[in-house]
């Protein structure tokens, strides 16, 4: 049966964004497994939810990833996110609502919901992503061998400073330096890949192939990715060879089927494993070892928590360059107030 609190988030979300990406993250930013999930505990709509049992709900979330039923520490900005859109969408629920509602977004309560996130949830650290990899390599009945190195390798990009998918499909070999473990990405960022990442990178040319139920999956760039995609061998036509007709096929494919096969394993750790992770908290996880590796644990805590201007200028200037240095993707200079936003939920 269809959710119809999600239904209408999805209108909301139609009608609100035009670019197909934008409308796609904020969907499912709103139209959680927790939404669902509160609304089956309190036996109503989240139409309905009072203010009380939105905050609830709000500090239940953990925005980027919840490790075997145990929750991380959702971001202070991503609550901020959440309260904006959320409080958008009651409004435009009231447009369509047959009895308008007072919306409960409104209460004064929400305007600073961020800095009131529970200190004692567990902060996702690179531990977490280690025992997310040593997950996969024990449960084969969903991740056989070089499915399983291919699933580890995509989260290692990511925490390497892979901002999307996109980032990871355009890498070629050129730009690829094992030796001095870098890697320089579309736009001119140079990232620093961490041993398990590089060790992951060699894997990925050395199984050319895995079975996987009842189907030969071949390893095979696309359009001269340095990463290797799976493709599912199917029926060649006679006389063809199966490799040149599978290489044909995977350069043919639309780049949204590539980076498909990435989410497919995002969301078969999630069903399979109980583990929702996002890419975007593995890369401001990377960005935030990175810093602490530079300069150590209190320092980046007084860099973080150090409130921009004038008279705090040294430790704005030494931030913005670990930021530089790791290869964080900045299209303008104010991506850094997010950055160190994002950055602050990790501080323990």
């Amino acid at each position: 049966m269809v959710n119809s609190t999600f239904v209408i988030i999805k209108q909301y979300c139609d009608q609100k964004f035009t670019n197909e990406i934008q409308r796609g993250k904020v969907y499912s930013s709103l139209a959680r497994r927790e939404l669902l999930d509160e609304e089956s505990r309190l036996g109503k709509k989240f139409v309905q939810f009072s203010a009380d049992e939105i905050e609830h709900y709000l500090f239940s979330i953990s925005n980027t990833i919840y490790y075997k039923g145990d929750n991380i520490r959702p971001s202070q900005s991503y609550i901020r996110f959440l309260v904006s859109y959320y409080r958008d969408f009651f409004r435009y629920y009231n447009t369509i609502a047959e009895a308008p509602i007072i919306n409960p977004m409104d209460d004064k309560r929400f305007r600073f919901i961020g800095s009131r996130v529970k200190n004692d949830i567990p902060i996702f650290t690179r531990e977490t992503l280690e025992k997310i990899c040593l997950s996969i390599d024990e449960h084969d009945e969903l991740f056989v061998k070089g499915d399983a190195e291919f699933t580890q390798l995509i989260l290692w990009l990511f925490y390497s400073g892979c901002l999307d998918t996109g980032d990871i499909i355009e890498l070629k070999e050129k730009d690829v330096n094992l030796q001095m473990k870098t890697a320089k990405l579309q736009g001119g960022r140079t990232i620093h890949l961490p041993d398990p990442c590089v060790e992951l990178l060699k894997k990925n040319h050395l199984i050319p192939e895995f079975e996987s139920y009842r189907f030969t999956n071949l390893m095979i760039p696309y359009h001269g990715s340095y990463v290797w995609f799976p493709y599912r061998m199917k029926k060649t036509p006679d006389g063809s060879d199966p490799y040149d007709y599978a290489f044909q096929q995977q350069q043919e494919r639309q780049l949204t089927r590539v980076k498909g096969l990435i989410s497919v394993r995002l969301s078969k750790i999630r069903d399979g494993l109980n583990v929702f992770v996002r890419p975007t908290l593995l890369y401001y996880r990377g960005i935030y070892d990175y810093i602490v590796s530079r300069c150590g644990e209190e320092r980046t805590r007084e860099l973080l928590t150090t409130e921009n201007g004038r008279s705090n200028m040294a430790n704005v200037e030494e931030f913005n360059r670990y930021v530089d240095e790791y290869g964080a993707r900045l299209s303008n200079r104010s991506e850094l107030y997010i950055i160190k936003g994002n950055l602050k939920a990790f501080l323990p």
